[in-house]
């Protein structure tokens, strides 16, 4: 049950496809209100492993979503998924309100458009909008047939950005990248890694969880990632009085999603 952040990314590298540097310098800040971007882990095509990031966020509103800041040919060989450990809440147009809680996520639906969630619920506004198909037209982002023009919003302290990119065509980072799948908050469940898996990991955000498959019992604190194997099952169970987040990453073979 080896750490993400244990593996040996200079040798991996070496094989691995170059990553477009200042891609992920737009991606990660962009127009964003980022005051620093730390690097938790670098990524590895090969392990269908993101990069993973904090972005902390200054005091104040600032955008969402920096679509316009990574080029438009980038953008099918990009996999993007986001954690909101603060939480964020913004507004629509139409003044529509979302407050999205502590731990909440994006995540992609079927279509491989963006969804909101929190504890694997799509979020809704206040007037019944939900947040489970959000595109972008090259200029304008959509919730729906919602348009969010003005781009503010409250971060919290910042958020996690995982970020993955391929230059294959014959591949969509969609795809090959693994996705949130589910958010784990109990006190205690099990995961298990299906054979139709391409590559499946959890991430923690929160609290101290302890991991047990067969004679191997672990605790792991926040920021701790673990490469699930396959076939087998892993017993998670909360340490402590602390409230867990915890995060099921999965890819699967033809693109299947949450």
């Amino acid at each position: 049950m080896p750490l993400y952040k244990k593996l040996n990314v200079t040798d991996e590298a070496i094989i691995n496809e170059p990553i477009l540097e200042q891609t992920i310098i737009n991606a990660t800040g962009g127009n964003v209100r980022t005051s620093d971007v730390r690097l938790i882990q670098k990524n590895i095509v090969v392990r269908c492993l993101p990069n993973i990031y904090f972005n902390t966020i200054e005091d104040g509103e600032g955008p969402i979503f920096n679509n316009h800041a990574v080029p438009e040919y980038c953008r099918t060989n990009l996999s993007v998924q986001v954690i909101w450990p603060g939480g964020l809440n913004f507004k629509l147009d139409n003044d529509e309100e979302f407050t999205i809680p502590q731990g909440g996520y994006q995540t992609l639906n079927d279509n491989n458009n963006f969804v909101i969630k929190y504890r694997n619920e799509i979020i809704e506004g206040d007037k019944g909008t939900k947040l489970d198909n959000i595109t972008y037209d090259g200029d304008q982002i959509y919730f729906g047939d919602k348009q969010y023009t003005n781009g503010q919003a409250n971060f919290g302290d910042g958020f996690y950005f995982f970020l993955g990119i391929i230059h294959d065509i014959t591949y969509s980072a969609q795809a090959w990248y693994p996705r949130i799948v589910r958010h784990i908050t109990e006190n205690t469940t099990t995961v298990t890694r299906d054979d139709n898996t391409i590559q499946s990991f959890l991430y923690v955000t929160k609290g101290t969880v302890n991991i047990k498959e067969g004679v191997v019992d672990r605790n792991f604190k926040k920021e701790s990632c673990l490469l699930l194997q396959k076939g087998k099952t892993y017993t998670i169970s909360q340490v402590g009085d602390e409230t867990i987040d915890v995060y099921e990453f999965k890819s699967v073979k033809k693109a299947a999603s949450n």
